[in-house]
């Protein structure tokens, strides 16, 4: 069941990164600060949609368990360790992050896992200087692929 729930949150993360090479901005933090906040709730909407989805076939075990009510308790469980915060709480966190420079090359989908793991009380400092590496390498590889065009 693990395995299946990384590979779906995988899944996630290359639509989302697939879409990333469409920004024209420089960078995620320059994109997400020209969102205006009905923009930045379709955000929230479509990322709990997707995590949504994902619990459900999950704890579904693609269609296996026929337990109706332990299915909604797994779906509710997985659902709450990614979306179990207020969402403006997570926007104003997210504004934060991207409010500081080191941070804006980091994509949308990492910022947002930072965020929960700060609201949880979890330390993410390690992740945070991790995410900043990529951001930078993934900033890299989108003007390199511009650049072809």
């Amino acid at each position: 069941m693990l395995r299946k729930t990384v590979l779906m949150t995988l899944a996630c993360i290359l639509v989302l990164f697939a879409a990333s090479s469409a920004f024209a901005q420089p960078s995620f933090g320059e994109k997400w600060k020209s969102y205006d906040v009905k923009q930045k709730d379709a955000f929230m909407l479509g990322f709990a949609s997707c995590v949504r989805l994902m619990c459900n076939d999950v704890a579904s075990e693609w269609g296996k368990q026929s337990d109706v009510e332990a299915v909604k308790k797994k779906t509710a469980q997985c659902f709450n360790m990614y979306v179990g915060f207020n969402p403006a709480t997570i926007l104003t966190s997210m504004d934060e992050f991207y409010a500081d420079p080191k941070n804006t090359n980091i994509p949308f989908e990492g910022i947002y896992r930072i965020t929960l793991m700060k609201l949880g009380g979890i330390k993410y400092d390690d992740i945070l200087a991790k995410s900043r590496q990529y951001g930078a390498a993934l900033k890299k590889s989108i003007d390199a692929e511009a650049k072809k065009k």
